[in-house]
């Protein structure tokens, strides 16, 4: 409407009229999705369509594929995978903050998963990025309103660049995204990435023992080599309607009490946790009984392994222990205990309990000769 201070007899030029009536043009923001009819919304829909019902023959194989080939058959991770994505297809304005690590030999079938999902979110979707420097690079443009991306082929941890992996982490769990174009200003956007990792290595990723980033997945490679079962499977997944029906089963299905941050513990994420360890790690866990009802300092130093300079061994030992002081025969003594909060995590790698090296003892008779 125009103002009715406006003066309609007298000409008036475009310019004019923007400026008399911007608050007819201008928008307070732009944001990747707001049902305020001032802000406009980068998002305009998914391509697929929800369908009053769903045709559970034509998308049961694909369901079926993430069951038995990337879940391992174990219907809490099954469980887990789908509420992950439904919460992407259902909530795009959020982010899950927990992304996957799919492992397994060549042609298991990883690239059907998450191709099917990358082609169901396409246009805020990047499938099949093979390097990490494409998404934690200086120039970043890709990322910006994009809620999935795969990352495919990841090399080893030990292989990538430690800033990289450092850069990743913060992409999957901080709230706002810096967005950097060549030769122009850089812009901040509301986070919403969520990834797939998908490698054939055992360590793609370093995993802290207290981890709440990854659900990691080992796939079956029992159809690798079947040609009739990726023919069936491919038969579905390219009839029409696939992709309106998987859609409508992500929209429909429930996920009212689906928290995200509770993630399932597999034995694949066991095993590159252990992989990740570091050295003062497998000092901890080596000596962990004298560890954990407090171990002479002096004594515990002796013992450091040759990878560790004394003077760093006294800083990192503190990421599991804690310093306490005891008094015996009226003399202080320092030593290192396990931190209470850390004793779990520790003690699951220990494979001695009676550790033939008991070097713990504190005597106070000896103390009494000092």
């Amino acid at each position: 409407m125009i103002p009715a201070h406006f003066n309609r007899k007298k000409s008036k030029t475009l310019w004019q009229l923007a400026i008399t009536c911007n608050q007819i043009f201008l928008i307070k923001k732009v944001e990747f999705k707001s049902d305020d009819l001032d802000v406009f919304s980068m998002f305009q829909g998914w391509k697929y369509h929800e369908l009053e019902q769903i045709n559970m023959d034509l998308i049961q194989p694909y369901l079926d594929h993430i069951k038995q080939v990337i879940s391992f058959n174990d219907t809490t991770v099954y469980e887990y995978i789908l509420k992950w994505f439904a919460l992407i297809i259902q909530h795009s304005e959020q982010q899950t903050r927990v992304s996957m690590i799919l492992r397994g030999g060549q042609g298991c079938g990883k690239n059907t998963f998450t191709d099917v999902l990358s082609e169901l979110v396409s246009g805020y979707s990047l499938r099949n990025i093979t390097s990490l420097t494409s998404v934690t690079g200086q120039f970043n443009s890709i990322l910006s309103n994009r809620v999935f991306i795969v990352l495919n082929e990841l090399t080893t941890f030990s292989s990538s660049i430690d800033h990289e992996v450092d850069q990743l982490k913060s992409l999957i769990t901080d709230p706002t995204l810096e967005i950097r174009t060549k030769f122009s200003s850089s812009r901040v956007e509301k986070n919403l990435l969520n990834f797939i990792l998908v490698s054939n290595h055992l360590d793609p990723v370093h995993l802290d023992q207290d981890d709440r980033r990854y659900l990691v997945c080992q796939c079956d490679s029992k159809y690798a080599k079947s040609t009739q079962y990726f023919n069936n499977l491919f038969q579905h997944i390219n009839q029409e309607g696939f992709y309106d029906n998987l859609i409508t089963y992500f929209h429909k299905l429930d996920i009212s009490q689906f928290d995200a941050r509770i993630i399932p513990m597999t034995e694949a994420k066991k095993e590159i946790i252990e992989v990740s360890l570091t050295d003062i790690d497998r000092f901890c866990i080596q000596y962990f009984k004298q560890l954990k009802v407090g171990w002479l300092c002096d004594e515990a130093l002796r013992y450091c392994p040759d990878s560790i300079k004394p003077q760093n061994f006294r800083l990192q030992i503190h990421k599991n222990c804690e310093t306490i002081r005891k008094y015996i025969a009226k003399k202080s003594i320092r030593l290192y205990k396990i931190k209470e909060d850390k004793i779990a995590e520790l003690e699951q790698y220990v494979e001695d309990d009676d550790n033939e090296v008991i070097i713990n003892e504190i005597n106070e008779e000896h103390y009494n000769t000092q």
